[in-house]
């Protein structure tokens, strides 16, 4: 069974993807979302167009926010059920327009 440090050991300690992933990864695994295409492209259209602030990870200004690869593969790790590849994330993602938040507030109630 993989783990988040499997993912985040990608990235070099210190770099800004790590320390955007890491953020990320904390929080969202709060999170008991099924694990579906639906609800991942939710997740990614969420990411993409959210300004939010969670610990040093500020999505308005981290250099490694807003960018739709880095987007696609947290949603790749995390749906890897669905499909574990970021490319096909982004394809969907442009392809349908993303998902809507309805779809983000029925997961979270």
């Amino acid at each position: 069974m993989a783990n988040d440090e499997d993912f985040l050991g990608q990235f070099p300690p210190g770099s800004i993807e790590r320390e955007y992933h890491g953020t990320l990864l904390g929080l969202i695994n709060e999170i008991d979302f099924p694990g579906s295409q639906e609800v991942g492209l939710a997740l990614l259209r969420f990411l993409q167009v959210a300004d939010f602030t969670v610990g040093n990870v500020d999505t308005t200004i981290h250099p490694a926010a807003g960018s739709l690869y880095e987007n696609a593969a947290l949603v790749a790790w995390l749906f890897h059920t669905v499909e574990s590849e970021p490319i096909s994330w982004i394809a969907s993602y442009q392809s349908t327009g993303g998902g809507g938040y309805s779809t983000l507030v029925s997961v979270l109630g």
